[in-house]
């Protein structure tokens, strides 16, 4: 079974995520901060990120850069989430995911990002 790390502050957004992902036959588990998610991985063992850029303590982009650098898990799938236009993150930020998803979205289009990137893998 393929699974999701969904990574978000807002509870909200990380319960409707999970519903609609388990739905989908995915395994999801969540993380409220890029700080508890770099905690999961290696019990979970994601086959995708799903993350948002603001977040406190740690941001997506500096949760997406750690999780390349580990040599476990640097070949993840990251798709990174933001009510901000991409342009608008850190320059360097889109280094280290291989998606951009903007806030609010469409589920379709969700949906459609994550298959795109699972069946790159």
């Amino acid at each position: 079974m393929v699974s999701i790390l969904i990574v978000d502050d807002e509870l909200s957004i990380t319960l409707a995520l999970s519903l609609i992902l388990g739905d989908e036959g995915y395994n999801v588990v969540v993380a409220n901060n890029g700080a508890t998610a770099l905690s999961k991985l290696d019990e979970f063992k994601p086959d995708l990120i799903l993350t948002d850029f603001m977040m406190p303590r740690m941001n997506g982009a500096e949760l997406a850069q750690a999780v390349r650098q580990s040599e476990q898990h640097a070949s993840v799938k990251i798709l990174m989430m933001s009510g901000v236009l991409e342009e608008s993150l850190p320059p360097d930020a889109s280094a280290f995911y291989d998606a951009f998803l903007r806030k609010p979205f469409e589920l379709d289009t969700l949906l459609n990002q994550i298959d795109g990137l699972l069946c790159s893998s």
